[in-house]
């Protein structure tokens, strides 16, 4: 019923053969794992599932339908250093990516930690085209009791902008998948750590502007009617009281824009957008 809630076709003869563990759990033990020439197929397979329900039992998570990739315990330091094992697993910073985006503290949220840790085991592939799950797969994953897999997407999407350091969208298979290098949106979190409020910042320096020069728009970068610098980039700041009609005579005055233009692509005018700036 959960699987038809959202469209998904389910092999009942499936799920009742692997009862109580998920047939993706399943899955990853005994097909995808192996797949790593060093993973020891049986032996390491059973030892990953013998820890992973020890933690569940011990920790009283047994509160589900099946046990699936996402209920592996990663918090668990024994489960945790089975999968993040070199030894098992050739890739990199596996251990980094665990604590980091799916065990820190920050993340209270245990849906999503169910998410992430089935996004993690799926990402445990040789091949870098075959890690991870999209949104369908993960609602299959978890198999939640409200929600569809739309509300799982837009989840992992917010989480992937706002706070997750090495999860990332495969755009050619819409898988969600764990990469072993930081991504680019946790750099760029990282380096805004040093800067301060970037639209305070700017807002400041164009009212501290404003108030010093407000009858030209050259006054901002330049002194009197300098006119633009042929040959560098020019970012000329339109004060608050300087119209998008008066920006527009400048242009059209100065020629900046159009194909006589001295120096084409060597202008920009920002000015504020009518209605949504405050004085």
């Amino acid at each position: 019923e959960i699987l038809a809630r959202d469209g998904i076709p389910a092999e009942k003869e499936l799920y009742v053969n692997s009862y109580p563990f998920h047939p993706f759990l399943i899955e990853l033990l005994t097909k995808r794992f192996p797949e790593f020439e060093s993973f020891q197929r049986t032996r390491e397979a059973l030892r990953i599932l013998a820890k992973a329900c020890a933690s569940l039992l011990r920790n009283n998570k047994l509160d589900l339908l099946f046990i699936g990739p996402g209920d592996i315990d990663l918090s668990d330091k024994d489960v945790r250093s089975e999968l993040t094992s070199s030894s098992n697993f050739e890739m990199n910073n596996l251990n980094q990516i665990v604590k980091s985006d799916i065990i820190s503290e920050e993340n209270t949220d245990r849906e999503l930690t169910r998410l992430l840790t089935s996004i993690y085991t799926y990402s445990l592939h040789p091949k870098k085209e075959k890690r991870g799950m999209n949104a369908k797969e993960l609602f299959n994953s978890i198999l939640p009791e409200v929600g569809s897999s739309e509300d799982i997407e837009r989840k992992i999407k917010d989480y992937i902008e706002k706070k997750a350091s090495y999860l990332e969208l495969n755009t050619e298979n819409n898988k969600f998948y764990f990469s072993e290098e930081i991504n680019i949106r946790a750099r760029i979190r990282q380096e805004m750590q040093h800067v301060g409020d970037i639209t305070n910042e700017f807002y400041k320096i164009i009212e501290d502007l404003t108030e010093a020069t407000d009858k030209t728009l050259l006054s901002l970068v330049y002194n009197g009617d300098a006119g633009v610098a042929f040959g560098k980039a020019n970012i000329i700041f339109a004060p608050y009281k300087i119209s998008r009609d008066k920006v527009e005579e400048y242009i059209d005055q100065k020629k900046l824009f159009t194909s006589s233009s001295q120096a084409p692509n060597s202008v920009i005018v920002i000015y504020p957008n009518a209605g949504k700036v405050k004085e």
